[in-house]
């Protein structure tokens, strides 16, 4: 007889889209193991490093349709380097031009996602931060646990806040978050 063996989970492509994966143990696979399931609220500055997801939870599918957004952002093989670093120096561009114009080192998320909308040196972080914004909402959307979340969305936006940035990790996914909620944006001004 013939049988297929479907693919339940892969590992890597949940490593490539920011989610530290595990695969299933033997006793879990068995059922002689028991799992938490953690959905207490996550704190901010949980460490990434600090939280594995079990790959068997999600869906094979919705993973791969995830990797496939996240690789339109992020690139894919050896474009991958330099995709973020040109995402990245867009999203820094509007930060360092948000403070030359507000004369401020301190980044309120709220106000530079409208900044991005109204003024014409932000054109170049929109589009990233609308793909973000997409990206952020079906990574929470696949069921992760809010401290999963927290971790994998430091891991994914620490790539394009790096800590010596004008940004942080957090104030950027509230930024992001925030300019998903705005309205079109209005024809630039200088």
């Amino acid at each position: 007889t013939d049988s297929v063996i479907p693919t339940v989970y892969d590992i890597e492509l949940l490593r490539g889209v920011a989610i530290a994966g595990r695969g299933a143990s033997i006793e879990g696979a068995m059922g002689l193991a028991r799992s938490f399931y953690v959905d207490a609220p996550a704190e901010a500055e949980t460490p990434p490093d600090a939280v594995q997801t079990a790959a068997t939870r999600f869906d094979i599918d919705s993973i791969q349709r995830l990797a496939d957004l996240h690789d339109s952002i992020f690139g894919t093989g050896t474009q991958a380097e330099e995709q973020t670093r040109i995402v990245r120096d867009d999203i820094q561009a509007a930060v360092a031009c948000y403070q030359s114009v507000y004369g401020t080192q301190v980044i309120d998320p709220h106000a530079f996602a409208t900044f991005l909308n109204e003024h014409a040196c932000g054109i170049g972080a929109r589009d990233h931060f609308k793909s973000l914004r997409t990206l952020l909402t079906r990574m929470r959307d696949i069921g992760l646990t809010p401290i999963e979340y927290i971790a994998m969305r430091n891991r994914l936006l620490s790539r394009l806040a790096p800590a010596d940035s004008f940004i942080g990790v957090t104030d950027l996914a509230h930024a992001i978050q925030a300019y998903g909620e705005m309205p079109a944006p209005a024809a630039p001004t200088s």
